[in-house]
């Protein structure tokens, strides 16, 4: 996908953060391993080739399944560890603070305990 983003093969390894000699040798590899021709490379750049853009189109929709996967995960682990913290001096919140307190709760049953 960043090749065909930035136009080269060069210019996607560099965005990515390794070698063009190694980009290369990983859509060597993929190309193998799918048996078809991925990207059409010339001295101006690299454009898709039918099948190219067919696998980045598919590629790009298990990648944003994966997204949503990993931030669900990490919805249900910030929902699972969910704390607060509270602290009051000992003046007119200590009449206030237990029922600040059984508010959430009360509007909100399936919360955990509170005190």
């Amino acid at each position: 996908m960043s090749v065909v983003r930035l136009g080269s093969v060069g210019r996607a390894a560099e965005a990515h953060h390794i070698s063009q000699p190694a980009a290369s040798a990983r859509l060597r590899q993929l190309k193998r391993q799918l048996g078809v021709p991925l990207l059409h490379r010339t001295p101006q750049g690299s454009t898709l080739t039918e099948a190219g853009a067919l696998v980045a189109d598919r590629a790009r929709a298990a990648v944003d399944a994966a997204a949503a996967l990993a931030a669900g995960v990490a919805t249900l682990r910030a929902t699972a560890d969910s704390r607060l913290v509270v602290a009051a001096s000992q003046t007119i919140a200590e009449y206030l603070l237990p029922g600040w307190l059984v508010a959430p709760r009360r509007a909100h049953p399936s919360l955990g305990a509170v005190l």
